[in-house]
C-alpha cells in the first residue's frame, strides 16, 4: 500500500518533535521476522537428463526479534522465539 506525501511529512516532523532532546545513541529500533530453517532452495541446479522431484515446502520456521540503536553502534542479541511446547 503506497502513502501520500503529505502523510509521511507529518509523520517525519512528528517523529522530529518525538525524537528532540533523546541522544541519537539512546533511541532503539526492533523488528522482527520470520526465519525459515528448514525451508529449501526455490530453484535447483539440474543436469539435462536429470529429473527434478519437487515436495512440499516446510512451514518450520522461527521468530527473530532484531533490535539496535538509532546509530548502530549498539546491537542487542537476537532474540529467538520458537513454537512452543506442553509439557507433561
Amino acid at each position: 500500500a503506497s502513502v501520500d506525501d503529505s502523510t509521511v511529512e507529518e509523520w517525519t516532523q512528528r517523529l522530529s518533535t518525538i525524537l528532540d532532546g533523546f541522544n541519537e545513541n539512546d533511541v532503539f529500533n526492533a523488528a522482527e521476522t520470520g526465519l525459515f530453517y528448514r525451508a529449501t532452495p526455490d530453484r535447483s541446479l539440474v543436469l539435462s537428463k536429470e529429473e527434478c522431484k519437487g515436495g512440499k515446502k516446510s512451514k518450520e520456521r522461527l521468530t527473530v526479534l532484531l533490535c539496535s540503536n538509532l546509530t548502530g553502534t549498539e546491537k542487542l542479541k537476537p532474540v529467538v522465539i520458537g513454537k512452543s511446547i506442553f509439557i507433561d
